[in-house]
């Protein structure tokens, strides 16, 4: 018999097992859900319960070096393409992760990685009504926005504040590329 926490098991090949089941599926729901503070507060208490097993199935925790982009004198365009890679690779090294510990550390980097990035964008204030910040966002429809407006000679974050509602519903390009930064500013605070 081995305790682990509150959960007992007949032998060591079985703690193993529980343990891989939970945390493929802990990184499966990372990886197909934005990734914000109250809706991953149960995978990070999960994770944390699996750290226990870290000894007991003799894991050992990778070292986490991870760099966050600097924004500092870059477009846009160049910003949401750095995040956007950036971001991918974040999701891979999580999805990657081998031990609870690793991935908890990986998880603060990408509420870190998420935040820096949505603080650029400006508050989109508009009459219609607020996109789910909680739903996936819909990376095609920010790619065509981006290149659209630095097409336009838009460059920077806050030249996007000043287009007018009428511009941004006349078209429906548009209309979902700011639906979109709207969901990402409204998402800094969950991040």
């Amino acid at each position: 018999m081995i305790g682990i926490g509150k959960l007992v098991f007949d032998d060591l090949e079985s703690a193993e097992e529980y343990f891989e089941t939970q945390f493929f599926e802990i990184k499966q729901q990372i990886q197909s859900k934005p990734l914000l503070r109250a809706t991953a507060k149960q995978r990070i208490k999960s994770l944390q319960e699996l750290q226990e097993f870290e000894s007991v199935i003799d894991l050992t925790p990778a070292q986490v070096n991870f760099s966050l982009p600097s924004y500092s004198g870059l477009n846009m365009h160049e910003a949401w393409l750095i995040f956007s890679s950036t971001y991918s690779s974040w999701k891979l090294r999580s999805f990657n992760a081998s031990t609870p510990s690793e991935l908890l550390a990986l998880i603060e980097i990408g509420f870190h990685l998420q935040r820096d990035f949505y603080g650029l964008i400006p508050s989109v204030q508009w009459e219609e009504e607020d996109p789910k910040v909680g739903a996936t966002e819909q990376l095609m429809n920010l790619h065509t926005g981006f290149a659209e407006y630095k097409s336009k000679g838009i460059v920077d974050f806050s030249e996007l504040a000043l287009v007018p509602f009428t511009e941004i519903k006349a078209n429906e390009i548009t209309y979902l590329f700011f639906l979109e930064l709207k969901r990402l500013s409204l998402r800094f605070q969950y991040v």
